[in-house]
């Protein structure tokens, strides 16, 4: 019975990972292109306007870029949840051939 919690876990975690890897991962991209035509402006901004603005344009430009990272590093978590899930699914298969008290 426990083998069955385990798998049942495993298997959540490889759907949870998956989804968290699919949406942090495609949400990352369009923050990037975002990110990138926003750069363009601030640029533009930045050659016509005082020093004291140019440095708020570019801290808010380091607020994006933050924000862009922790998306990807939410799609790199969630790819390793999906791997770690993955694993432990096939470790409960390998250790547990030949036990047939799941089909009973």
């Amino acid at each position: 019975m426990f083998n069955f919690f385990v798998r049942l876990s495993a298997i959540g975690g490889m759907g949870v990972g998956a989804a968290v890897a699919i949406v942090s991962g495609a949400c990352s991209v369009l923050d990037m292109v975002r990110l990138t035509e926003a750069n363009a402006l601030v640029q533009q901004e930045v050659r016509r306007s005082s020093p004291a603005r140019a440095d708020y344009l570019y801290s808010r430009e380091m607020t994006h870029r933050i924000n862009v990272f922790a998306e990807g590093v939410w799609a790199l978590g969630g790819c390793i949840l999906y791997i770690n899930s993955l694993a432990l699914l096939r470790q409960t298969a390998t250790n547990n051939k030949g036990d047939h008290s799941l089909h009973s």
